[in-house]
């Protein structure tokens, strides 16, 4: 039986409706998300905070599209975690902690690396997520992508557990990725299996934001973007 003129006539302005719309919703997805990521980035929190006169140096690093928190390696609650992997003995340095996708993650060392597709599946599906952990003996606070920020003991403890709860728990210990997952351009970090699913509204720059919220540090309020992390 051929198709009635009246059901090709159908589908074709079935098409039609499809061409013309789908345009327009993602224009206005991309708008509201804009918008969205404006607004949070300039919302502060924790505006009650007084700035302390003493305490602890820790920085944030910027690499143009994720920022991590690096912490005194010395008041690290759980660093013989990370002292074998490794190699660490004696004291002092910074230990580096980053969040994210764990396949991009570990397959996109630099932006020069970034594979546009895992990218956009990191984005729009939900996924698992690794915590990097790197040793850094000293850094200088006048490099760019640097930011210095004076916090109290309290402020610290809670930056540790909050990076706590996002690898481990008191039932077992934290699942450390194969080497042989990673690639060869991280030499010098390890990582662990970590909590939470990585996607276009909670990114690596979500996480940070959200530890130095919990921590009582001054950020913004919601920040998908290394914008707004920064208070």
């Amino acid at each position: 039986m051929k198709p009635s003129l009246n059901s090709n006539k159908g589908f074709r302005v079935v098409s039609l409706r499809t061409i013309i719309l789908l345009p327009l919703i993602i224009f206005g997805f991309v708008l509201i998300y804009g918008f969205m990521t404006l607004l949070g980035g300039i919302i502060p929190v924790n505006t009650g905070r007084s700035a302390p006169s003493k305490g602890q140096q820790i920085y944030l690093l910027n690499n143009g599209y994720h920022i991590a928190l690096v912490l005194p390696r010395d008041s690290c609650p759980y660093g013989e975690i990370f002292d074998t992997p490794l190699n660490l003995s004696g004291q002092g340095g910074y230990f580096y902690f980053g969040w994210g996708d764990r396949q991009f993650y570990l397959g996109t060392p630099t932006v020069l690396n970034i594979d546009w597709s895992m990218a956009v599946k990191a984005l729009f599906i939900p996924s698992p997520s690794v915590l990097e952990v790197l040793y850094i003996h000293k850094i200088s606070p006048n490099k760019p992508g640097v930011t210095q920020l004076l916090i109290t003991e309290d402020e610290l403890a809670g930056l540790y557990k909050y990076i706590q709860e996002a690898f481990m728990d008191s039932q077992r210990l934290p699942e450390q990725i194969a080497p042989d997952e990673i690639d060869q351009a991280f030499q010098g970090s390890v990582f662990f299996e970590a909590r939470g699913s990585y996607s276009l509204f909670y990114t690596c720059n979500n996480w940070t934001s959200r530890g130095l919220k919990q921590a009582g540090i001054g950020t913004h309020l919601w920040t998908p973007f290394t914008w707004g992390v920064e208070y």
